[in-house]
């Protein structure tokens, strides 16, 4: 189907030898898969654009390529029952024939066609088809059918405007709704964008606040506790210094007392020591 959207979208810019390109294509895959419905769509496809470009050279009275391509299609279609499929082979062959200037053929497939546009209530087909016999009474001379024919082509092609025109203005209201809706939920989603960024901003803020603050304690701890063993080691060394010097003290007041009782130093070499307990004696 999108090989077969691009050939339709390529004919309408008129690039014509690129869009029958994609038609066979697509008339390949469609015969690979045995899409019946689809092979006749691009067989009628590929006969109209074969017969703008004339690629065959077919003497008078001879089918062409073209002929036997848009009847191949017509006849699936009616093989299949599809009447709008049919309808519109039909036109495409009043079309060829008109140019061939076969005006009976071509009124034959126009009526055809016209009939079933009127049956499916096909403004496209009744537009084809209407065109095609206004030329034809119009070559004959019949003004009056000629004009009927006319009549009936300006409104189908005004209805198809209108219709067209509608589509377009509902495409461009959808659009409009769509835009419309984009935008704010693009304003909505950036605004909720701009207050998870200042979330995420603040959160980050505070973690480095309370990393600093962390940082800052662990300092304190550590100087405290630093201070902490300074200390104890200092008053560790007092004490200890004032252990020594209450030692020394002792030994030096016990040298002393020694020293002034007679004959200590001979009975200290005999008895026990007893510097402190002498000293009571005497007294």
């Amino acid at each position: 189907y999108a090989i077969n959207n691009l050939a339709v979208l390529l004919k309408r810019e008129g690039k014509l030898q690129e869009s029958l390109e994609n038609h066979k294509k697509s008339l390949s895959i469609r015969e690979r898969i045995q899409a019946k419905q689809g092979i006749a769509y691009s067989l009628l496809y590929i006969g109209e654009i074969e017969e703008i470009l004339d690629t065959s050279n077919v003497v008078k009275g001879e089918e062409s390529r073209a002929e036997m391509l848009l009847k191949q299609s017509y006849s699936t279609f009616a093989e299949y029952g599809d009447k709008p499929g049919k309808a519109l082979a039909a036109s495409f062959l009043s079309q060829y024939y008109f140019k061939k200037e076969d005006y009976p053929r071509a009124l034959a497939y126009a009526q055809e066609s016209l009939l079933a546009g009127e049956q499916l209530g096909s403004p496209e087909i009744l537009k084809r088809s209407s065109e095609i016999i206004y030329k034809i009474r119009k070559k004959q001379g019949q003004v009056v059918e000629a004009l009927k024919m006319h009549e009936l082509y300006v409104r189908m092609h005004d209805c198809i405007f209108n219709e067209n025109f509608r589509k377009e203005n509902m495409r461009q209201s959808f659009q409009y709704d769509y835009d419309r809706k984009v935008t704010s939920d693009s304003i909505k989603a950036q605004g909720e964008r701009m207050v998870l960024q200042a979330q995420v901003e603040k959160e980050e803020a505070n973690r480095k606040a309370i990393t600093a603050v962390l940082f800052i304690i662990t300092l304190f701890a550590l100087f405290a506790y630093n201070r902490f063993r300074v200390t104890s080691r200092q008053k560790r060394q007092i004490e200890e210094q004032h252990f020594a010097l209450g030692k020394e003290k002792e030994k030096s007041d016990n040298l002393l007392v020694i020293q002034a009782v007679p004959g200590a130093q001979q009975r200290c070499g005999r008895l026990p020591c007893y510097p402190a307990a002498i000293v009571i004696t005497h007294h």
